[in-house]
C-alpha cells in the first residue's frame, strides 16, 4: 500500500534508475519497484549496503548507489568493475497483509480456510522433504570429495561454468522451483557457478566411476517418470516439460542428473542416518527475503537480450516500465 515519509527498511519504492561509468550515461530505466534490502541484484549486477544508502530518504530525491557488474557481460573493461547509480525516488510503499478472510481465502483458489492451510502445509511439506534430500545429497558428496584430490585444467574449469549453471537450472526445476523463481536467482546461481565448476566436475568423475562400478544406468522409464514428476510440480502437462528440455538442450543434462541421484542412492543404501536439528528451508528462504531483493534489469545494455547470460530459461527483456537510450 502507499506510504509517506521517509525510506525505512522493507519498503518498497518506485525509482527511476540511471546507470553511470566515469559520466557517462550506460543505461536509464524509469518507475522500477525496487526494495531497501542490504542486497539488491539485478541480471548482470549487484548493489550492496544498499538499504544503507536509501534509508531516510524522501519521495522526489535522489540517492547515489554503487553497483559492482558481473563477470559475464559482453564489455570487457566493465566486468568486475563497480559503477555508479543514481537511483530517484518516485513513489513509496510498504507491504501489508491482507487478512484471511473469506475473500482472501477465495482470490487463493479455495473455499475454505481449511482448504488453504491444507494446501500450505502439503508445499511446506514437500518443500521440507526436497530440502532434506538435498542435504544428504550435500554430505554424501563432501564426504565423497574429502577422500579424493585431483587436479582439473583451468580451460576445462572455465567452460564447465554454463554446464553446472544449466544443471543447477534443472535440479531447481525438478525440486519443483517456477521459472520466475528460476530467473530471480540467476546472477546468484551463475556467480556461485564459477565458485563451484571444479568441485561439481570432481563430483560428476567420481560419480561416474561408481556408477559404472555398480553398474548403473538411467532407462528411458527413469528419464519419462522425472519428466511426470516436474509436470507435476509446475501444473503442466509431460509434453509440454519434454519441449522445453528439449528446446533448452538439457536433456542429456537431466540423464546426468539422473545417474548421479541414483548413484548417490545406492551409496545411501549402506549410510546410517542421525536426526539432527536444523534450520527449516522456510527460515532460511524468509531470512533472504529480508535481505535480497532482485530487479530483472541488465545494467549492461549488451547484456539486456541474454546474448551471454549462460541460462537456460529465457531472460529477454528487463522488468522495468521503459527505457530510455
Amino acid at each position: 500500500m502507499p506510504k509517506s515519509g521517509p525510506v525505512e527498511a522493507g519498503d518498497y519504492m518506485v525509482a527511476d534508475l540511471c546507470f553511470r561509468v566515469d559520466g557517462r550515461e550506460l543505461s536509464y530505466f524509469e518507475e522500477c519497484q525496487i526494495r531497501a534490502v542490504p542486497t539488491v541484484r539485478f541480471i548482470d549486477a549487484v548493489a550492496t549496503d544498499f538499504d544503507q544508502a536509501v534509508l531516510g530518504a524522501q519521495i522526489g530525491e535522489r540517492r547515489t548507489v554503487e553497483v559492482q557488474v558481473l563477470e559475464f557481460v559482453d564489455e570487457p573493461e566493465l566486468r568486475g568493475q563497480t559503477i555508479r547509480c543514481d537511483l530517484t525516488i518516485k513513489d513509496l510503499k510498504q507491504r501489508v497483509l491482507p487478512e484471511l478472510d473469506e475473500e482472501t481465502v477465495k482470490e487463493f483458489g479455495y473455499q475454505t480456510q481449511e482448504q488453504l492451510r491444507d494446501a500450505v502445509y502439503s508445499l511446506l511439506q514437500r518443500k521440507l522433504e526436497a530440502y532434506q534430500r538435498e542435504q544428504i545429497r550435500q554430505q554424501v558428496l563432501e564426504q565423497l570429495m574429502d577422500q579424493v584430490s585431483f587436479q582439473l585444467p583451468d580451460k576445462l574449469i572455465e567452460s564447465e561454468a554454463k554446464a553446472v549453471l544449466r544443471r543447477r537450472v534443472l535440479r531447481l526445476r525438478r525440486l519443483g522451483y517456477s521459472e520466475d523463481q528460476i530467473r530471480t536467482q540467476m546472477p546468484r546461481l551463475y556467480e556461485h557457478s564459477l565458485q563451484q565448476s571444479a568441485r561439481d566436475l570432481r563430483e560428476h568423475f567420481v560419480l561416474s566411476r561408481i556408477a559404472e562400478a555398480e553398474g548403473i544406468e538411467v532407462s528411458e522409464e527413469d528419464v519419462d517418470q522425472a519428466i511426470g514428476a516436474m509436470a507435476i510440480q509446475n501444473n503442466t502437462s509431460p509434453r509440454r516439460v519434454h519441449a522445453q528440455l528439449n528446446q533448452d538442450n538439457m536433456l542429456p543434462l537431466l540423464e546426468v542428473e539422473l545417474l548421479e541421484q541414483m548413484t548417490i542412492d545406492r551409496i545411501l543404501e549402506y549410510a546410517e542416518y542421525e536426526d539432527v536439528p536444523g534450520e527449516l528451508p522456510e527460515e532460511a528462504e524468509q531470512q533472504e527475503e529480508r535481505s535480497i531483493y532482485v530487479v530483472d534489469i541488465a545494467v549492461v545494455p549488451e547484456q539486456e537480450a541474454g546474448k551471454e547470460q549462460p541460462a537456460a530459461i529465457d531472460t529477454s527483456g528487463p522488468a522495468a516500465d521503459s527505457k530510455r537510450g
